[in-house]
Parts: C-alpha cells; sequence; structure tokens
C-alpha cells in the first residue's frame, strides 16, 4: 500500500516540458469568444426549433390530432391478443 501511495505521489508531481504544453494548447486550446458565440447561437437555435415545434401541439397530443386516444387503446388490445405486446 505504501508502494502504490509513492508511486501516485510521484505521478501527480509529474508536469510535463512547457513546450509539449504550448503545443496541446495550440491544438486542443478553444477561443472563449468562440465558445460564448456557439453557445448564443445555439441557444437562438432551441428557442426557434421549440417555437415550431409548438405549433404542432394540436395535432400530437389531442384528440383532434393524428391519432385518437380510442385508437391507441383498439391497437394495443389488437396486439396484446396476438401476443405482440406484452402486459
Amino acid at each position: 500500500m505504501i508502494v502504490v501511495h509513492r508511486v501516485l505521489n510521484n505521478l501527480s508531481a509529474y508536469r510535463p516540458p512547457a513546450a509539449h504544453m504550448s503545443k496541446v494548447r495550440e491544438i486542443f486550446g478553444v477561443d472563449l469568444r468562440t465558445l460564448a458565440l456557439f453557445r448564443f447561437l445555439f441557444g437562438i437555435y432551441l428557442l426557434l426549433d421549440l417555437g415550431a415545434r409548438a405549433t404542432d401541439l394540436i395535432a400530437h397530443y389531442t384528440d383532434s390530432g393524428v391519432f385518437l386516444r380510442s385508437t391507441i387503446g383498439m391497437v394495443i388490445a389488437n396486439l396484446r391478443t396476438r401476443g405482440n405486446m406484452p402486459d
């Protein structure tokens, strides 16, 4: 157990050379302004998509829409009698 503790201490003290870190930051670095712009535009996109989907709420979530609840009940009953749907 002591050996494992020493190895972990040695690993946590390891720091890669500065030249390697600058190259890693250059390749994988993210400009915070670009990230902020992406988050802002993605939020606008989500709001527009939500608004577009809201126009179909009646068609998908009421009995005057695409699939009546009574029809769903008949379909489920039919599937259960044929053994294709578990209870």
